[in-house]
């Protein structure tokens, strides 16, 4: 059992490869996020963060090197907002005849879902981004 997901095609455990069920795409337009499929390439697995002390780091060619909070980059950004899909490079991998290495996926490393949060760009503009 996975935190916050329902059972799942699993292909790994460490890391973990989950599959969703290719019958969860005839249930609606969007995933759910119980049932959206997990590809994790690192042995660590974080379950949980502590938001307050949760910080990401902006640094290298920039103007002004960041360190922001959870609650910096809810409310210091104007939030966007896109549905959109989001594939495994690998999806269908586990169909390729002659096979090819990792993980053999069939068709469930996929799922269209409602993304909200900062972009990218307003960070990167906000430190100051560098050519």
């Amino acid at each position: 059992a996975y935190p916050g997901k329902r059972p799942l095609i699993e292909l790994t455990a460490r890391p973990p490869q989950l599959e969703t069920p290719f019958g969860v795409f005839n249930d609606g337009l969007l995933t759910p996020n119980d049932a959206f499929f997990v590809r994790y390439h690192l042995a660590d697995i974080p379950t949980e963060i502590d938001p307050d002390a949760f910080r990401i780091a902006i640094t290298g060619k920039v103007d002004k090197p960041l360190s922001l909070s959870l609650q910096e980059l809810k409310t210091g950004f104007e939030p966007a907002e896109i549905i959109a899909v989001n594939q495994c490079s690998g999806n269908s991998r586990g169909l390729f005849d002659p096979r090819v290495a990792g993980g053999q996926l069939a068709n469930g490393a996929m799922g269209n879902a409602r993304w909200r949060g900062v972009p990218l760009k307003a960070v990167l503009d906000k430190a100051g981004v560098q050519a």
